[in-house]
Order: C-alpha cells, then sequence, then structure tokens
C-alpha cells in the first residue's frame, strides 16, 4: 500500500457503499469520478514512460489503463447527467449527497498530502 490514507480511502469506500444512504454513496461515486479523470489521463502516460513496468500500449496488462484512458473522460459527463436527474427526482437528498462528495474528497487531499511528503519531502 502506497500510505495510510490511501487504505484509509479504501476502507470508507468500503463502508460508505455498503452501508450509508443510496444519495451519500452517489456524492462519493461523483466525487471519484470526478477525480478519476485527471488521474487515468496521468497514470496512462507514466505507465507508458518508464519501462521498467512493462506497459505497451497493445498488451493485455495494458488493457485496464486502455480503457479507463479512452472512456473515463465520458464518465464524469455521464456522472453529472445522473446526479441531476437524481436530483430532479428526490431534490431533498442533495444536502446528503453533497456530503459524500465533501466526506471523499477531504480523504482524497489527505493522501495526496501524504503522498506528496512521503514522496517529495
Amino acid at each position: 500500500n502506497a500510505c495510510a490514507s490511501a487504505v484509509a480511502l479504501g476502507e470508507a469506500l468500503y463502508t460508505w457503499y455498503r452501508h450509508e444512504p443510496v444519495a451519500f454513496a452517489l456524492g462519493v461515486h461523483a466525487a471519484s469520478e470526478a477525480t478519476s479523470v485527471k488521474e487515468f489521463l496521468a497514470w496512462y502516460d507514466v505507465f507508458l514512460k518508464f519501462p521498467e513496468y512493462r506497459f505497451l500500449r497493445d498488451t493485455p496488462q495494458f488493457e485496464y489503463m486502455r480503457a479507463h484512458f479512452v472512456h473515463e473522460p465520458d464518465h464524469i459527463n455521464h456522472t453529472r447527467t445522473c446526479v441531476t436527474r437524481y436530483l430532479d427526482v428526490l431534490p431533498g437528498h442533495g444536502t446528503l449527497l453533497r456530503e459524500g462528495a465533501e466526506r471523499y474528497l477531504d480523504l482524497y487531499q489527505e493522501m495526496f498530502h501524504e503522498l506528496d511528503t512521503l514522496i517529495f519531502k
């Protein structure tokens, strides 16, 4: 595991998706999709840049990254549509949805601060 806060984020995701209300989990997932767009585009280049990772664009091992590189930008648009439609039907769930997104982003930011400290300081 890269760092303790990454483990904490993974454990929180497990709990949030299984034990929190749907609106909260949808907020978590929407925030996750928003951050994934930049992550996958960056990681795609990183994994190809270093030969020690042994990834080539057309190898089966790289398919997961390639698929996300290709499709991830559409996910944020679909997420936006999904959240909008959800709130059209259940407008009272907006606060809970926002809370889920904010909780995810708090842990996500914590993870990157920890990684920054571990790698660069």
